[in-house]
């Protein structure tokens, strides 16, 4: 599902000169509540990646974004005609190479080579478009937190374990000191400073049983439903008033962000100053000039863009051989050609330059090329004709034939754009009703953090109850086990647990696979497993009826699955009475069963599970005969 979308509009791209290194930058946008980011454009590439020079768009921070798919899409825009560029992936969700066909319609200049790639009007501008979509990832561990939310939202509802009483108005809210201290620490740390306070004035040391709260019933309704969920539901179409600044009196940013209308597109654009015009230099007396005698034309500029005067220069040098390795020396042979130079007047920030010269007189005779002036530099024009001076005329050479002019006019279109600048055009946001907010409020990363974070054995936290493993001890909390496991809810209601000083002694668990377990009680995430862990976590999960880490061990068992670990896996399976697993193992010994077959692991699961065996064994036949089309027997 696209939670996102940032488009970015820049207009007269072709406008900017794209050498390699030369970054764009787009205006720093918010996704949700995920965070700020930007895009960086290298319309040539990145001058520190080992690409070729393909445009390169990169995503900044996008380690903020790891729960969402993100793609990339570019386009041209030349007049109506839109070509897209070809994507590829260079690091996923990151980094995007993209390339557009020559061939295609769009103005395309070549800065080094110095060339028009595309026979078009040099001066028509091109936008270039970059449209980034983020899509909300449906993977495994959002199941997993999806989980957590609807387990502590039963025991919410349920009432189980309840140690609290909140009053609203004429209403109580039965909620769990351990949870309120999770998810709204500066409510808990208040609670708390009032019950010492009270306790004072009465001389005795009170347990903080109940509380009453200035605030509507319906908001505190809605804030409960959040903090034991991480996300709200209310029948009523708007969220109830005054919500927001409860969420803000107690510092729950990430309840502040969600109630916040949240764009779900942003357009941006970045403009190029730029200006357009045509200069015209006439040379009614060239045959006058002695060879080496610079000639300046009247100064012209871009008009809107700073520092941009600019003033040509010309004179004419002998035809050098070497200048001109297509044609033969004795051609040369009193030839002449008209040096031509571009000065910037002033010193200022770089501008870009697009010149367009021809010969008013000879129509066929043109140049084009483009420059960045960095300073007051010096432009150098290449020569684009040769000619005879006479005493009177120009003899111009035209291939098979030659023209006589009296003089000639340089027309010298240009046009003269500076930095680009960068701004946020609008953004499109989703109505504040119930149902969009309920929608945008579907992420559960925060209860997850802040319940991972409630626990912690070093630093314990609230918590009612301590399991010990060979003298270490790990508090934990009623509540949360209670809510992520059937057992441990029967284990605490009926007392089922035998407790010294409240202490609870595991002896049939290793110690890492008990934080294993609690870790994912407590988040609803689980860390890197391997063989040894994940076979020794799905039994901890089959006793505790934890069934959604059963699967996902089950799951992680099955990519893992070898012919050196099967027969294992295969008893493990059959002993949990897990029929998908121990299908997929079957299927695994059937397919391999030429190698299996052979191994040691093979005759001690004979040896010690002679049924087993033989279940797999008729599964075996069974696939023969189903291969060789004959009907299915049993072993006899």
């Amino acid at each position: 599902m696209e939670v996102f979308k940032f488009v970015w509009k820049i207009d007269r791209y072709n406008f900017i000169p794209c050498y390699r290194g030369k970054v764009l930058e787009s205006p720093e946008f918010h996704v949700k509540t995920f965070g700020s980011t930007f895009l960086k454009l290298y319309p040539k590439g990145d001058v520190l990646d080992s690409f070729d020079e393909s445009l390169t768009v990169n995503l900044k921070y996008c380690t903020k974004f790891k729960h969402l798919t993100i793609s990339c899409d570019v386009e041209l825009v030349w007049e109506d005609v839109r070509t897209k560029y070809f994507i590829e992936v260079v690091y996923a969700n990151t980094k995007w190479k993209c390339r557009v066909d020559k061939r295609s319609p769009i103005p395309y200049i070549d800065i080094e080579n110095e060339k028009v790639l595309n026979n078009c009007n040099f001066f028509s501008p091109a936008d270039l478009i970059v449209t980034i979509c983020f899509y909300e990832n449906i993977s495994d561990s959002l199941h997993m937190t999806e989980e957590l939310s609807e387990d502590l939202k039963k025991v919410y509802e349920n009432r189980q374990f309840c140690d609290l009483i909140l009053r609203s108005g004429t209403e109580e809210f039965h909620v769990h000191k351990a949870i309120i201290f999770a998810r709204i620490p500066k409510l808990y740390a208040h609670l708390m400073q009032k019950n010492k306070t009270d306790s004072r004035n009465e001389d005795e040391k009170k347990v903080l049983t109940e509380a009453t709260l200035d605030m509507e019933p319906s908001v505190l309704r809605v804030l409960l439903c959040y903090v034991y969920s991480g996300k709200v539901d209310s029948t009523a179409s708007v969220m109830p008033t005054g919500l927001y600044e409860v969420a803000k009196s107690y510092e729950m940013v990430d309840l502040k962000e969600k109630l916040h209308t949240s764009p779900s597109q942003i357009t941006a654009r970045t403009c190029v100053k730029i200006d357009y015009n045509v200069f015209r230099w006439q040379f009614s007396n060239i045959y006058n000039l002695k060879l080496m005698q610079r000639v300046y034309s009247p100064a012209f500029s871009g008009g809107i863009v700073p520092c941009s005067d600019l003033k040509m220069e010309c004179y004419i040098i002998r035809a050098r051989a070497e200048d001109y390795p297509n044609i033969p020396s004795d051609l040369l042979s009193g030839k002449k050609k008209l040096m031509i130079f571009i000065h910037r007047l002033f010193k200022g920030d770089p501008i870009y330059v697009r010149f367009k010269i021809t010969v008013e007189e000879l129509p066929s005779f043109k140049y084009i090329a483009e420059h960045v002036f960095d300073t007051d530099d010096v432009w150098e024009l290449p020569s684009f004709f040769l000619f005879n001076r006479q005493k009177v005329f120009l003899t111009v050479d035209l291939g098979d034939r030659c023209t006589y002019l009296k003089g000639f006019t340089l027309k010298c279109e240009y046009s003269i754009s500076a930095d680009e600048s960068a701004f946020v055009e609008g953004t499109e946001c989703t109505a504040a009703s119930t149902e969009n907010f309920v929608a945008q409020s579907n992420n559960v990363t925060n209860l997850s953090n802040d319940l991972a974070s409630l626990y912690d054995i070093f630093l314990p936290k609230v918590s009612d109850i301590v399991f010990q493993i060979n003298n270490v001890k790990f508090p934990v909390h009623k509540v949360v086990l209670a809510a992520r496991s059937p057992v441990f809810a029967r284990m605490f209601k009926h007392g089922e647990l035998e407790t010294v000083g409240g202490i609870i002694n595991i002896s049939d668990l290793d110690i890492s696979i008990l934080n294993l377990l609690l870790m994912y009680l407590y988040s609803g995430k689980t860390e890197l497993l391997n063989y040894y862990s994940a076979v020794k976590l799905y039994g901890a999960t089959n006793k505790y009826e934890v069934i959604s880490l059963k699967k996902f061990c089950a799951e992680y068992l099955k990519e893992i699955l070898s012919s050196g670990n099967v027969c294992d896996i295969l008893i493990l399976a059959d002993m949990h009475c897990d029929t998908n697993l121990k299908k997929f193992a079957i299927d695994f010994i059937s397919a391999h069963s030429d190698v299996i077959l052979r191994l040691p692991e093979w005759k001690e699961l004979i040896d010690s599970r002679t049924e087993l065996a033989s279940e797999v064994l008729q599964e075996i036949t069974k696939t023969i005969l189903t291969q060789r089309g004959q009907s299915e027997e049993p072993l006899s």
